[in-house]
């Protein structure tokens, strides 16, 4: 019987929403968290508002129209990722960005959640995840 070469790239990509929050505050999401926000598969950029709840650590992303506080998520040339550049608000908020995560969304109340208190997987590279862990209950303004 002939081997066959394995191409990693044929490896089915989850339907699930998923952000990662990077080093730096840089968050990259997959096609399926671009569409839960309203994007389809001809978009190359949204605008959002990026919404914090304090008390529960959780970080919502709702559509929005292109005003003062919005952000702009755009796509990754020849790639079904996603990125937005939320630094400011990573460092205003206290969100821990030593070392990238990923956290599958929730789509409630019209936006895109992410509860940082949730589980998560570290982040070692371009699809290299470890298994999902709680988060560490870091609270903003301490």
């Amino acid at each position: 019987m002939p081997f066959e070469v394995f191409n990693r790239r044929s490896v089915p990509r989850s339907a699930d929403p998923f952000l990662t929050i990077q080093k730096r505050g840089i968050c990259s999401m997959n096609f399926s968290a671009f569409q839960a926000l309203g994007g389809t598969a001809t978009d190359e950029h949204m605008a959002v508002e990026l919404l914090f709840d304090r008390e529960q650590r959780i970080i919502g992303i709702r559509k929005s129209a292109d005003a003062p506080n919005s952000y702009i998520i755009r796509k990754l040339d020849k790639s079904k990722s996603y990125v937005l550049s939320a630094s400011a608000f990573m460092v205003y908020y206290k969100v821990d960005t030593t070392a990238s995560k990923r956290y599958r969304c929730q789509h409630e109340n019209g936006m895109l959640t992410i509860r940082l208190n949730g589980q998560f997987a570290a982040v070692s590279g371009p699809g290299r995840h470890k298994e999902m862990r709680d988060g560490a209950p870091e609270r903003a303004g301490e």
